[in-house]
């Protein structure tokens, strides 16, 4: 034994009996001392499919339980779930109408990883889009706003302009 494994060995048990654990050493030097359990073994869903499944990390998913070697098993309505899941979102996104894009943003909301407001701008300009058409059934003359202002300076290109008029002012 090392001295750092020694160290950890005896650092545990001083954390343990400091606690007010009970603890004791098994000596595993013959097979029938210990006995070696798979956590997994008796489950009949793995564990990482809810996690995958609430991160909505279905195309993952699906991929690693469709390698030759799955990496994750899964049951056939699991598999169906998933299938009609990953399609939805899929379609979502091709399909580009506001009900359909819907399901993408409930999709990154509940991820929460940073590509909700993508999601949520891309709902909105589609969802403007289809109430523009509407609008300008009745009203010819109704003109898309978001074409009009997409060009107009943002606040960092204000303050670059800024920036650059007060240097040049000091040259």
């Amino acid at each position: 034994m090392g001295l750092r494994s020694h160290r950890a060995v005896h650092g545990s048990a001083h954390r343990l009996t400091h606690a007010g654990l009970s603890w004791q050493l098994i000596p595993t030097s013959s097979p029938s001392a210990y006995q070696i359990i798979d956590p997994l073994d008796k489950l009949d869903v793995d564990p990482v499919v809810p996690v995958f499944i609430r991160w909505r990390l279905l195309n993952a998913l699906k991929e690693l339980a469709s390698e030759k070697q799955p990496t994750i098993k899964l049951t056939s309505e699991q598999q169906d779930v998933i299938e009609r899941a990953v399609k939805r979102r899929n379609d979502g996104l091709r399909a580009r109408d506001s009900v359909s894009l819907s399901t993408v943003v409930a999709d990154a909301v509940v991820r929460r990883d940073g590509t909700t407001g993508l999601a949520v701008r891309r709902y909105i300009t589609r969802r403007y889009e289809e109430l523009l058409a509407e609008d300008q059934k009745e009203r010819p003359w109704a003109e898309n706003l978001i074409i009009k202002y997409e060009k107009r300076p943002n606040v960092g290109d204000r303050a670059r302009s800024l920036r650059e008029c007060g240097s040049s002012g000091k040259s």
